[in-house]
Parts: structure tokens; sequence; C-alpha cells
């Protein structure tokens, strides 16, 4: 009995240490678009003022990459999607919001 419970205890402790990493995400993520500069987005950054992961990530970070489905066939092409979700919120929360804010050299 005394074995099962070490055991569960483990189990409990590494399946709470996954969800608490997946929370957190990525301190930065790099976008390399084909014909502009890249893009450094600070994650843990935005993580801080937009506390709703579901903000950007509508059908939970579980199901994958934004391509998945933003690719134009399925849902409008991640490319359009970023461009017009980020330069609203921008706009909204009076924040830069230009080509040369993101696009950096």
């Amino acid at each position: 009995m005394r074995i099962i419970t070490v055991v569960v205890f483990i189990v409990f402790l590494f399946g709470a240490t996954v969800v608490i990493i997946a929370a957190e995400g990525p301190e930065t993520v790099v976008f390399e678009p084909p014909m502009k500069d890249k893009v450094t987005f600070y994650h843990h950054a935005h993580q801080k003022i937009v506390p709703d992961c579901k903000t950007c990530h509508h059908n939970g970070v579980d199901k994958g990459s934004c391509r998945k489905c933003h690719d134009g066939d399925i849902a409008e092409r991640f490319m359009r999607k970023t461009h017009v979700l980020c330069r609203n919120c921008h706009k909204t929360k009076g924040l830069p919001y230009g080509c040369v804010f993101c696009h950096k050299k």
C-alpha cells in the first residue's frame, strides 16, 4: 500500500509540473516571415498583460501550432490573423503598432 501511495504521489507531482510548464509557455517565440524581417514575440511579457491564454490561443494550447488550422484553407492565414489580433490589441492599449515595431532588423 505504501508503494502505491508513493507512486501516485510521484505521478501527481510530475503531472502538476507539466501543467505549470505548459501554462508558462516559452519566454520568446521568433517568427521568420518569408518576405519581412523576423519578429521576436515576448511571450512571458504578454502573459503578464493578457492573463487569459484563450485571447490568443482560442482553441487552447494543447491543439498544436496556430498554423495547423490557420493555413488559409481551414482558417484565415496565420500572418493575417496575427496582424489583425496584435495590431488591434496594441491600438486599444495605446501601444506602437507600425510594421517596424515588430519587424526589426
